[in-house]
């Protein structure tokens, strides 16, 4: 087998031992990446979550203030749902649980 013959085998050996290093390494760090990825998003929504219950710890006055704040929106806004609810007529209060409030009208089925 002539010298050149050698080298082109050896170079074919060693292009697809490349090829398959980085196939392996390209696979290898999209697993880094995605287990990074995970890891960091649930480090931030602990940190997330530490940082508002500091917030709205009752000892401090901007926990208190907070508290309140939520607490006062809280009810605003169930009011508000159910003045929908009462106006909208899908809710009578003086009618029995499980009564229906209009019959629907009789005639042909056709």
């Amino acid at each position: 087998m002539p010298t050149s013959d050698a080298i082109a085998i050896g170079a074919a050996f060693v292009g697809v031992g490349l090829t398959i290093l980085a196939i392996v390494l390209a696979v290898w760090s999209f697993l880094g990446y995605a287990l990074i990825r995970d890891q960091a998003g649930k480090l931030a929504a602990d940190v997330a979550r530490q940082e508002v219950l500091k917030l709205l710890d009752e000892s401090s006055p901007l926990g208190v203030k907070l508290r309140n704040e939520i607490k006062k929106r809280i009810e605003a806004e169930a009011d508000r749902l159910f003045a929908d609810v009462s106006l909208s007529g899908a809710f009578s209060g003086d009618s029995a649980a499980g009564a229906v409030a209009e019959e629907y009208p009789k005639g042909d089925a056709s």
